[in-house]
């Protein structure tokens, strides 16, 4: 008989996050970031310090975890983390985008607030309430907000502490007088009624990453029950969310859907509902960090043209949100096929909202035409872009090694490897800027 062995037990917990926060845990976390490299400095901190083995994990975890968080987060250095946790929160890009939202708002909730990256975002501009069924989310938010710490027997520090010049500290990066109110609960049943909210449901129940909505913890359907007494709500959703999943239950309620994207990489749709949807039916593409946004109900494509000097491939966060025709609309273009997203022009176009792309030359594709004709361009690496082709980009790289090895230093391509009516083509093509015609982000 096959047993499934049983999760690991979690490495933070309510009570070593406690520690990790005193003074002793302090000293513990910089022996830790000294040591990290080394594939022994866990039982390293346990002789040096005659600490709990528990701590010394902990410690070793907590500052791996900031590595990793550097990237989204500008304060990771300071803040704390869970891996699953950190896994789904939002970065601080994205989560300061949407809590402008909430401005002018003198009360919110964050459900389900995980780690409080949303909920230090939203009391930049309001008092929130966190809640979350788990109790080490809410330890980790009221950290991550600037609740402060237990560092000795004679210390003591509060929301109106001050530095040595005189000035308010702020706490977690909040101005001073915001207030967070960490409570345990479940949503929808525990909710009470607020002004507005933000909902982040947690789509990795039991480890496993799920894009259905009725899968989610709470799902949807538990999430919208929640109008009757907040009405104002947004909800975190996946990008590559059911759009008919999506249309069947929501319905008639009045409601926006915003595609985020982050340096090109769609992060996350963000379902804005009654009073929080600026714009009802419509759907939005966002880029940052710059704030470009494209508003619309989506237009359907022109008749595909021929691919022309110029090719243009849209945002993700445009692709997602439907707004393709919109955005060739705008820009006088048309598609190189009807299912597909790229866009062909007789001249270049300054955008934010897509690559650019000065195209050489279209013919039929195979392994050992495109071989070739890197080895004619002396090509020392490629960029391949495949999209409605069976066409594997890491398989063909394999491939591609021997001639790739014989080229040019610098030399690198673009092939866009897709469909032109029921041919697969390849295209050759320069890559001009992402976003705009003269620069490359």
């Amino acid at each position: 008989m096959v047993t499934t062995p049983p999760p690991p037990l979690p490495v933070l917990t309510p009570e070593s996050l406690a520690f990790l926060r005193s003074a002793g845990g302090a000293a513990l976390l910089t022996a830790a970031t000294e040591l990290i490299d080394d594939p022994f400095a866990a039982e390293k901190l346990r002789r040096r310090g005659g600490c709990r083995p528990e701590h010394a994990a902990a410690a070793i975890e907590q500052v791996r975890l900031r590595r990793r968080a550097a990237a989204r987060f500008s304060r990771a250095s300071e803040m704390w983390f869970a891996p699953s946790l950190l896994e789904q929160a939002s970065g601080e890009e994205v989560s300061r985008h949407r809590a402008r939202r909430y401005a002018g708002r003198e009360f919110v909730g964050d459900l389900c607030c995980g780690l409080g990256g949303d909920t230090v975002s939203l009391a930049q501009h309001a008092e929130v309430l966190a809640m979350d069924r788990d109790p080490l989310a809410l330890a980790l938010t009221a950290a991550n907000a600037g609740e402060p710490a237990i560092a000795g027997p004679n210390h003591s520090e509060n929301e109106n502490s001050t530095d040595k010049s005189g000035q308010k500290r702020k706490r977690g990066g909040l101005p001073p007088r915001c207030r967070v109110e960490t409570r345990q609960g479940t949503v929808p049943g525990d909710v009470p009624a607020l002004p507005a909210a933000w909902v982040d449901p947690g789509r990795r129940e039991d480890g496993a990453r799920t894009r259905r909505l009725d899968r989610m913890s709470p799902s949807l359907a538990e999430v919208l029950s929640l109008r009757d007494r907040i009405p104002a709500l947004g909800v975190k959703l996946s990008p590559a969310s059911d759009d008919t999943q999506l249309d069947s239950l929501v319905g008639r309620i009045p409601n926006e859907r915003e595609f985020v994207s982050v340096r090109g990489e769609c992060r996350e749709l963000a379902l804005w509902l009654d009073g929080l949807a600026e714009s009802p039916g419509t759907r939005r593409a966002t880029l940052l960090p710059s704030g470009e946004t494209l508003c619309g109900r989506p237009v359907p494509l022109a008749e595909p043209a021929r691919a022309g000097e110029w090719l243009l491939e849209p945002d993700a966060a445009v692709i997602r949100a439907g707004l393709v025709g919109n955005l060739a609309e705008r820009l006088g273009a048309a598609p190189v096929d009807p299912r597909l997203a790229y866009l062909s022009l007789e001249r270049p176009a300054a955008t934010p909202f897509g690559s650019l792309y000065r195209v050489r030359e279209a013919e039929p594709f195979s392994g050992k035409a495109l071989a070739r004709r890197l080895r004619e361009l002396e090509a020392a690496d490629v960029v391949l872009k495949t999209r409605g082709t069976a066409a594997r980009p890491e398989l063909l790289r394999q491939q591609l090694r021997g001639v790739l090895k014989q080229g040019r230093p610098g030399s690198c391509p673009v092939v866009f490897i897709t469909r032109l009516g029921d041919r697969a083509v390849m295209i050759l093509g320069e890559r001009v800027g992402a976003g705009t015609t003269v620069q490359d982000a």
